[in-house]
Order: C-alpha cells, then sequence, then structure tokens
C-alpha cells in the first residue's frame, strides 16, 4: 500500500511538471545560426581579417533576409579592407534592402570611386537616389550611366521612370521607343506605366 501511494504521488509530481514545463513556462525563443551561417561564422571567427569569409557570411545572412546581420558582416568586411569595391556594392543592396536609401547612396557612390567606369553602379546609384526623392541626381547618374554604356536598357527604364515621375511625357515616350529595340520586357512594362497615365 505504501509504494502504491509513492506511485501515485510520482505520477502526481510528474503531471504537474509536465504541465508547468510545456503550458505554463513561456520558452524563450533564442536564433541560433544553423547550416552555412554556422559555418561560415566560424570561419569568421578563426580568421577574422579575410575580407572574403565576411563577404561570405554576409551574403548567407542576406539570402536569408537576415539584413541586419548582413550589414554587420558587410561593415566587418568593409573594416579588414576598405577598397574592395564588391563589399561596397553588398552594403548598398543591404542599405536598400533596410529602406536605408541614403546610406545606400554612400556606398554606391564609394562603388563608383573604385570602379569609375562600371554603367551599371551608376545605374543602381540612379536608382537609390530616386528611391531617396532624389530625382535630379538620379537622373544625372542614369544619363552617366548611358554616357558609358548607350545600349544599357535598364538605365533607359529607370531614366524613363524618372522623367514620369517629374511629368515630361516627351522625354519618357523617347525611351520608350529605344526600349522598343533593346528590351521588349522592359518596354512592355515601360507601355503599361505610360498607359496609366495617359500618354499613350
Amino acid at each position: 500500500m505504501n509504494k502504491k501511494r509513492r506511485w501515485r504521488l510520482s505520477a502526481k509530481i510528474f503531471v504537474l511538471l509536465f504541465f508547468v514545463a510545456f503550458f505554463v513556462a513561456k520558452p524563450k525563443i533564442i536564433t541560433v545560426d544553423t547550416g552555412e551561417a554556422s559555418l561560415v561564422k566560424q570561419a569568421a571567427k578563426t580568421r577574422p581579417n579575410e575580407t572574403q569569409i565576411w563577404i561570405n557570411l554576409g551574403d548567407v545572412y542576406a539570402k536569408e533576409g537576415r539584413y541586419k546581420e548582413a550589414l554587420q558582416a558587410y561593415q566587418q568586411a568593409e573594416k579588414s579592407n576598405p577598397y574592395h569595391p564588391r563589399i561596397y556594392t553588398c552594403l548598398a543592396v543591404t542599405y536598400e534592402d533596410l529602406h536605408r536609401y541614403e546610406e545606400a547612396i554612400e556606398s554606391w557612390k564609394q562603388v563608383i570611386q573604385l570602379q569609375p567606369a562600371v554603367a551599371n553602379s551608376y545605374m543602381l546609384l540612379g536608382n537609390a537616389c530616386t528611391r531617396a526623392g532624389r530625382l535630379e541626381e538620379g537622373l544625372s547618374a542614369y544619363q552617366k550611366a548611358l554616357s558609358l554604356d548607350p545600349l544599357h536598357s535598364q538605365a533607359h527604364f529607370h531614366l524613363a521612370k524618372a522623367y514620369l515621375k517629374m511629368g515630361n511625357k516627351d522625354l519618357a515616350l523617347g525611351k520608350y521607343e529605344i526600349l522598343t529595340i533593346l528590351d521588349e520586357k522592359l518596354a512592355k512594362e515601360l507601355f503599361n506605366l505610360l498607359q496609366q497615365r495617359n500618354y499613350l
């Protein structure tokens, strides 16, 4: 009888502890790096001055949508090598993902300072400027991109969108004509934007 009472008491205690553990106590949620991020993070700890490791870690975080952590990794990469243009490209894209357009603009300018003859960098600077509401600077950046690469369809497209924002129908239509030759998909997208404004 005594054993039976002990067993019942132990069972009641077990049920009570189970109830408390799973229904009352609120577990603390901890973010843990798993998989690829964990491996790259470990490599960064053992070789903290290797720029590419920090870039790789930032890339992994960005791919997972962990933009603040990606930004920290890219900033660490910048500390280890402030002359690496890819770092500033990654920083700019991450700032844009975080809607921090002014900082993105500064990072694109760093990319351009390190590689001044790359049309795509000017086009991306133009995008950041227009998102920040700096249309005149955006126009200038798009025009510089086109002076380096007159067939850059994305630059023509984004320049046309900037013209639309400014209400300049004729210049936007001119870019549409160019895009019908360069890029059918972008021409169609611009056509739809022009129709929405009753320009066609």
